[in-house]
């Protein structure tokens, strides 16, 4: 247990913003903030994922589900977006 490396806070810090991100991104006028929290989000674990392939930090499967989860809430923020721009024209 010794040689175990502390896990990414960068990697925690992105995962955290994307289940907030995803969370909210249904709530018509909010997806807006959604979508800045998600990207802010996707920049830690980008750095998250730097972190665990050069090898000085932990939780190399934590840093990818973030970057995931990241992308997914901007997905999905787009494409609500989208939907709900062509209902109102």
């Amino acid at each position: 247990m010794a040689d175990s490396k502390p896990t990414s806070a960068a990697a925690i810090v992105g995962l955290v913003l994307g289940i907030l991100a995803i969370v909210t991104s249904w709530i018509p006028i909010v997806n807006n903030l959604s979508f800045m929290i998600g990207a802010i989000g996707l920049v830690f674990s980008i750095v998250g994922v730097v972190g665990t392939v050069r090898g000085t930090k932990g939780g190399k499967g934590l840093a990818i589900a973030a970057l995931v989860v990241n992308v997914l809430s901007l997905v999905v923020v787009l494409g609500l977006q989208s939907a709900w721009s062509a209902a109102l024209s």
